[in-house]
């Protein structure tokens, strides 16, 4: 569980110019998780997969624990809140923090185990791609994906906080964004 956690957070957190800056300078094991991350929907769909499985496995395993080796009475409801507390602490909290912190270190970590993951559960992955054009399709974006200007100028607000550029190149991008939308 707290390998799924922690790849579905470094997954979604990590920059692709950062990794891409990392394979030019020769870090070959980023280009598996660029490649990854490039096919997002596939990679959360097999993260997701792979935290519930573990996860309904752990419960189970608890419950079994719990009610037939310990032989306690309300074994399924001391099970429920010990497992609870055990994935929410050491497979949901902090794992995702430690990947929030380091997200590109621990995508290029995690790559080669989660893409052996996308191997083997392809069927499952294709039946919730079906799935998802499915309800793609029942129900309609409003902008069809298209970031408004709005989102525009807070994605250069957080490239800058993340000191990918200065404030000088900020202003020029902004006010592109803004002489674009004028016309």
């Amino acid at each position: 569980s707290a390998y799924f956690s922690a790849t579905e957070t470094a997954f979604s957190s990590l920059s692709k110019t950062r990794l891409k800056t990392m394979i030019e300078k020769g870090e070959k094991k980023a280009k598996l998780a660029l490649k990854l991350a490039e096919d997002y929907d596939r990679l959360i769909s097999t993260i997701l997969i792979g935290n519930n499985i573990v996860n309904i496995a752990l419960a189970s395993i608890g419950t079994v624990f719990f009610i037939e080796i310990l032989k306690i009475n309300n074994g399924a409801t001391i099970s429920t809140v010990v497992i609870t507390v055990i994935v929410l602490i050491f497979g949901e909290i902090t794992p995702k923090s430690v990947a929030k912190d380091m997200p590109e270190r621990f995508a290029i970590f995690s790559a080669p185990v989660i893409h052996t993951f996308i191997v083997v559960l392809t069927p499952l992955n294709f039946l919730f791609s079906m799935w998802k054009k499915l309800v793609s399709k029942l129900v309609k974006t409003e902008n069809g994906g298209k970031m408004s200007q709005e989102e525009l100028l807070m994605l250069v607000d957080e490239v800058v906080e993340d000191g990918v550029i200065d404030d000088d190149e900020s202003d020029i991008i902004k006010n592109a964004i803004e002489f674009t939308e004028q016309e």
